[in-house]
């Protein structure tokens, strides 16, 4: 769905389900060269996944922007928001829309900073 929102033929999208391992996410983001992950927690019970996928990131990759999609939480988001981003995220997002905009603002921001540095 994030994928459509943005547009399938305008961004390099890869969508990796929730059975590879961290270890794993981390060795494709490598591999890719991926400037910014999105990571979407949106069952009960991920967010220590997701915390500690953020880590993993965070710590092989200092400068990757890290979006952190939680569609669909319900209840208090400043601590898990607080949690979320202490762990390396750059953002966090509750819909769709939300992380759509955050990914194209972080594009037109990249974007714009590779070509002042040319």
């Amino acid at each position: 769905m994030l994928q459509q929102l943005l547009g399938p033929t305008r961004y390099e999208i890869e969508v990796m389900g929730e059975e590879k391992l961290a270890s794993e996410v981390v060795a494709e983001a490598g591999e890719k060269q991926a400037s910014l992950v999105c990571i979407a927690a949106i069952q009960s019970g991920g967010l220590a996944h997701t915390r500690y996928l953020c880590k993993r990131l965070r710590a092989q990759f200092p400068d990757l922007k890290i979006i952190v999609g939680l569609w669909g939480f319900k209840g208090e988001l400043g601590p898990t928001r607080d949690s979320l981003l202490s762990a390396g995220a750059g953002q966090v997002a509750t819909s769709l829309l939300e992380s759509r905009d955050q990914i194209r603002t972080w594009v037109r921001l990249f974007l714009t900073r590779v070509r002042c540095q040319l």
